[in-house]
């Protein structure tokens, strides 16, 4: 078993289950014609994570259902542990932008902020993932998860970026711990 197998089954028990940690549950599963409908249908969050659906949605035109994945305090903290589950059924579209979902605070020795996300891109569907940078404050510590599944006739876009630290403050590359997994299945 691939590590990649192993963390697909880690994130599905754990959204699943849906303990008391924190995390988000987004399901798209309106039937559309060439996107012309996509609407959510389920929608669950908890702190420190947000994710807010614009009531003048600019994406509406090309049938895309808009998302904006926030954090309350404009980051992560030490000790939080997010998820993020978005499910994009079949002839559906989405477009998923975040604020602060990516910014890793000050952590003490040892501590770590961990996030992990898991997508879904249903058949003849498009996904467009496109977060704020990653950015490691001084002496944080950043643990991020993402595995995305698309169907073999699906469309995913995703931004993956990171910046050194915050320039104004003349960080640059000073934070404790950074770990990166992206793993991306197709076929299914």
């Amino acid at each position: 078993m691939s590590l990649g197998n192993e963390l697909l089954s880690e994130l599905e028990g754990e959204v699943e289950v849906r303990s008391d940690d924190h995390g988000a549950y987004l399901n798209a599963t309106e039937k559309c014609h060439e996107f012309c409908c996509s609407k959510v249908s389920l929608l669950l969050s908890r702190y420190p994570m947000k994710i807010w659906i614009p009531q003048i949605n600019p994406a509406r035109r090309s049938g895309c259902t808009w998302l904006f994945g926030v954090q309350f305090g404009g980051g992560l903290v030490e000790g939080d542990n997010v998820r993020c589950k978005i499910t994009v059924q079949a002839n559906c579209c989405v477009l998923y932008a975040s604020l602060g979902q990516n910014k890793a605070y000050q952590c003490a020795v040892g501590k770590t902020v961990c996030q992990k996300n898991d997508f879904h891109v249903g058949p003849n569907s498009a996904l467009f993932v496109l977060p704020d940078p990653t950015l490691l404050q001084k002496e944080s510590a950043l643990s991020q998860y993402q595995v995305t599944r698309v169907a073999s006739n699906g469309n995913l876009v995703l931004l993956d970026w990171y910046i050194s630290g915050r320039e104004g403050l003349l960080e640059h590359w000073e934070g404790a711990r950074y770990r990166y997994l992206q793993s991306t299945v197709q076929g299914l």
